[in-house]
Order: C-alpha cells, then structure tokens, then sequence
C-alpha cells in the first residue's frame, strides 16, 4: 500500500481560515434543519467505514445542520460583497471540487521550460497541501424563484480546522478523498467515472444536468495528476458544455473549469485559445465576485505567460502589471491567514514580473522584484512548507541572475 500523504501542517492563528469567496449562501432552512442527497456507490478501494474514519485529516462524525453556524458565526468576515448567508437556501447535493492548475510561472531565467513545465508546478501542491486544492461544495436552488441553481463551496482546510470530527459527508466523496491521500488518482477516478457515466446516462433525472459538469471537472483534474493529458482536455471541454447548458453561460461554476481548460490549452501550444478561456473565465469572475477577487490575479498572470510565449511583451507587462494590482486590492490590511495565502499568491506573480522585465533586460526593476520575494519568504509561515518547490527555486535562481547584471 502506499504511504498516505503527510497532513497538512496547522498554521498558528487564532482566527478562521478563508472561505472559499465562490459561497453564495450557506445550506439552511426556515425551521434550521437541513438535507443533503448522501450518494452511495459500491466501493471502488479495499477499505471497510472504519478505514475510512480513521483516517487522520479527513472529516467524519457532525451533522450537516451545524454547517449554518459554521459560516455564519466563523466565517463570515471573510466574505466578499454580495455573498452573506442568504436564509431559507436548502442543499440539494453535495460534491467534491479539486483544482489542478492556479498560477502558470514562467520559470527559470536562461533556462527555457516547455510549456508542461511552466504550467504545472502548482501541481505538486495538491500533494503536498492537498486540502487547500479541494473544496466541498453544494447545489442548491436560488431564493429568487427563478429557478436558478447556485453553488456553495468550503475549501477542505476550512471544514477539517473548524470541525474535524464530520459524518455528514458522503461516503463517495469520502472514498474520493481517501484515493487522494493515498495517492491513489486511478482509484479516485475510477470511483467517479462511475457516477459520470450515470449522470449521461439519466441526464433528465434529479440534478444530473448540474452535477454532470462537476464530475467531468473533477475528472479532468485527476487526468492530469494521472499525466493523461488528452482525457483531462476532454473532460474539461466536456465540462464546460455540459454547466453552459445547465447553469448558463455566465454562471460562477463555469469559471474554474475554463481556467483549467486554459491551462490545458496552454500546455498544447495553443496560446491564442488560452487568452480567449481566461478572459471568458477573467470576465464570469468579475461580474459575479467582484473586480478584487484574487481570481483574477491568478487569470491575468496566465494571461501574461500567454502573451510571454506569443512573443508580445508589450500586452504580457500590461497584464501582469494587472495582476499585481488587483492581488494588492485582495489583501486585506490586517495580518490572517487570508492576508499570507495573497502574499504567498503575489509571489508567484512577481517572479513572472520579474522575469518579464528582465527578458526586456529591465535588471534593476526585476532585482526589486525579486528581492520583494525573497522579503516575504522571510516572513510568512506558509513558506516553510513550500522550501523544495519549483518556484522557490525558480526566484532564488532569478534573483541571483538579474543581480549578477542590475
């Protein structure tokens, strides 16, 4: 059996990890009970429940109906405009989201990567902070009367820290995380390529309609992690028809799967195509959460490594000058862990600007770059984790060039 993967080391705050900034409205009801669809499929690993609970890290013994006060009396601060609890909002289904690719980096100066190598150094993340790359999420009806299906998602770091002991998970998405510890992404994917292949099949019934796409998403992401590359571009271009249809096209929820379709794209050469899914993605994300969301930093920098590798610098400093300065507006003032993950996040943008400059043979603005990244390795605690990363080496190798000829 494999080594299951090292638990995610606790940072010493006393305040509330972030909650994802995608929550809509927490799962409640009027008379402060809730219901959520518990899916059960035939299990795909050689575990029996008592395996699964013991296993440290992963949630399993809380009701559901504590989820309400959990956002609401811990989390709420964290919210971005518009995205209070709403009451009287029912969950209709419970699911997992994982997140492959946030940030492309441009590497290491005079040392030319191929586009893989570029885009896939935060996969090693999903390794090393597994939780931080997975959220549990929700569906659930709109209060509008509409008809108008919404998503809640809380990043799994922020379930284990506040509750740690959670059976209201679905047993499916505990196996799914169970495969992930282990390292185990065939398991993993084979668990839910088995409830993708019944969402297709009955299409029309319940809510497969919306949670066809999310499966494919999450598919996608386990194809990469595989080094499948053509399944996982073609579960995420699948993903995508299949939450235009449901959710409309300018639902949130399509939003993470275009971004990873761009990365995947970018992978493939095809740069032009990549600019058109993080713009499409760049503009869902702003209409639905706002200008200052630390999404669109994230989309703006891969634009910018798009437009690096397209050879036009001129667009490439225009927009990674963008991403600067929206991660700043999405920093809060006071010290929390928020504030570190965007620190932690604006280094991976300024290395990009620093190499941008530096590739115009701007040395000495690039060495401020780069010496603001070595500053904030100094201070934040999450950097102690992250010491054997690709981009940790990548910015001490770039400051260490442009300083030999600043």
């Amino acid at each position: 059996m494999m080594e299951p993967l090292e638990s995610d080391p606790g940072l010493d705050h006393s305040y509330s990890m972030p909650v994802d900034q995608e929550i809509i409205a927490p799962p409640s009801s009027t008379n402060n009970t809730t219901t959520s669809r518990m899916i059960t499929t035939t299990p795909v690993m050689d575990m029996d429940e008592a395996a699964l609970n013991a296993l440290e890290g992963f949630p399993h013994s809380r009701p559901l109906a504590f989820l309400k006060s959990m956002i609401q009396e811990c989390l709420c601060d964290t919210f971005a405009p518009g995205e209070r609890a709403v009451p009287g909002v029912v969950p209709m289904e419970q699911f997992i989201q994982l997140t492959g690719v946030e940030y492309i980096g441009l590497g290491t100066l005079g040392q030319e990567a191929s586009a893989k190598e570029k885009a896939f150094e935060t996969l090693e993340q999903i390794e090393v902070r597994s939780t931080r790359m997975i959220s549990i999420g929700y569906l659930m009806d709109d209060d509008n009367g509409l008809g108008i299906k919404k998503t809640q998602k809380i990043l799994l770091d922020v379930w284990n820290e506040e509750y740690p002991d959670d059976r209201a998970m679905s047993r499916t998405i505990r196996k799914v995380l169970c495969c992930i510890q282990y390292r185990d992404y065939v398991a993993a994917s084979r668990e839910l390529e088995r409830k993708y292949d019944i969402q297709q099949r009955r299409i029309t019934m319940v809510n497969n309609a919306y949670m066809v796409g999310i499966t494919a998403h999450n598919l996608g992401v386990l194809s990469v992690l595989m080094g499948k590359q053509d399944e996982a571009m073609t579960y995420f271009e699948e993903a995508v028809a299949f939450k235009r249809e449901a959710f409309g096209k300018g639902h949130i929820e399509i939003a993470p799967t275009l971004d990873e379709l761009g990365v995947q794209l970018f992978t493939r050469e095809r740069y032009g195509e990549a600019v058109v899914a993080f713009k499409d993605s760049f503009e869902i994300v702003a209409k639905n959460l706002g200008t200052s969301h630390r999404r669109l930093s994230a989309l703006k920098n891969n634009i910018a490594c798009c437009y690096v590798a397209m050879g036009n610098m001129k667009d490439a400093t225009a927009a990674i000058e963008e991403a600067l300065g929206i991660i700043d507006r999405a920093t809060p003032d006071q010290p929390s862990v928020e504030t570190d993950w965007n620190y932690l996040y604006r280094t991976f943008v300024l290395n990009n600007s620093g190499y941008i400059r530096a590739s115009a043979e701007n040395y000495k603005e690039a060495k401020l770059d780069f010496e603001e990244i070595l500053r904030i390795q100094i201070q934040n605690p999450l950097f102690k984790d992250l010491l054997d990363h690709r981009f940790v080496r990548d910015s001490t190798s770039n400051f260490e060039f442009v300083s030999s000829r600043a």
